[in-house]
């Protein structure tokens, strides 16, 4: 696990890339955001009355429910939903990474009109990335991977990005360290292999 400025002996590298201001979305309201398997895009599973959602702590009608993809047209044979926000803002992937013509490159989307608009986010200099989780403040966590397969945990802090490995990882190529998700408090949590286990950061 890693707090925001509480390295806890993990070892940080913040990393000069910026991007676009984050969105802010109008309508808050619970979304349930499933990725779908190879071949699909990703799929936005969400209430019809989707600007129109109750206030915290009063019942509401039940609605329809609507599903959208959202694909990011840049590789529409692969994209992976994996988080999401109070904004509505979603955290993924598109590419397969099975070969070098589909890496996995890392995006924000902002729907909910499909095909919605995206934004890059990639670790600079990665070969692969992966964006795995998103807070309400815009931050993000997840993982890239560098040019020999080594997998590096990331959270891109207001638009700075740092790499995060914990020190029990073994000093090879092909070892993993993944951030999974990130909290509004700025506590990143994730996995790592050593010894053949896989443990929180």
């Amino acid at each position: 696990m890693h707090e925001k400025d509480t390295p806890m002996g993990a070892s940080a590298r913040a990393v000069a890339g910026r991007r676009a201001p984050r969105w802010r979305g109008a309508a808050r309201v619970g979304v349930a955001v499933a990725a779908q398997g190879a071949l699909a895009g990703g799929l936005l599973l969400a209430s019809s009355a989707w600007a129109n959602a109750a206030p915290a702590g009063h019942h509401a009608a039940p609605h329809a429910i609507v599903f959208a993809d959202v694909v990011n047209p840049a590789d529409p044979t692969f994209n992976q939903l994996l988080g999401i926000n109070s904004h509505n803002v979603i955290a993924g992937y598109f590419g397969s990474g099975a070969d070098a013509a589909h890496p996995n490159k890392g995006y924000l989307a902002d729907p909910p009109t499909p095909p919605g608009t995206f934004v890059n986010e990639n670790f600079p200099g990665s070969a692969q990335t992966q964006v795995t989780g998103i807070d309400n403040k815009g931050n993000t966590s997840g993982f890239w991977v560098s040019g020999n397969g080594t997998n590096h945990g990331f959270v891109e802090w207001n638009g700075v990005f740092a790499s995060y490995t914990d020190p029990k990882t073994p000093h090879m190529a092909g070892s993993v360290n993944q951030l999974l998700g990130i909290n509004d408090a700025g506590v990143a949590v994730g996995l790592y292999n050593g010894a053949g286990q896989l443990a929180r950061l």
